[in-house]
């Protein structure tokens, strides 16, 4: 089985709500192309949706590793940032991925309400 046919089986899991098997099966993929960008930054959401913070943000610095022009995963990161409270830092995440992508509203709607504070 191909990477690509993984990540769906993975996608599947996830969707099913079944996150234990979905991170299972990131991690097959992992294992078999530790380049993949797409198995990194779905694994950090899933961590992300059962609060596993410390685990999401480096899922997504993995991501950003893989794959420097993944806006998303700056967001993200700094999403996981925010979360532990190092708004400083999330700031400068959210900027480099709205500067990226200018059309993401994430990140520029995180900016204002961290702006606001």
């Amino acid at each position: 089985m191909n990477t690509n046919t993984w990540l769906c089986k993975a996608d599947y899991h996830w969707e099913k709500g079944d996150r234990n098997k979905a991170l299972e099966t990131y991690k097959k993929i992992i294992e078999i192309d530790h380049m993949m960008p797409d198995a990194y930054y779905n694994s950090g959401l899933v961590y992300l949706e059962m609060d596993s913070i410390v685990q999401a943000q480096k899922h997504f610095d993995m991501t950003i590793e893989t794959n420097p022009l993944f806006y998303k995963a700056y967001y993200y990161k700094g999403l996981t940032l925010e979360k532990q409270g190092k708004t400083d830092a999330a700031k400068d995440f959210y900027q480099q991925s709205l500067n990226m992508a200018p059309n993401f509203d994430k990140p520029r709607k995180a900016l204002d309400a961290l702006n606001k504070k």
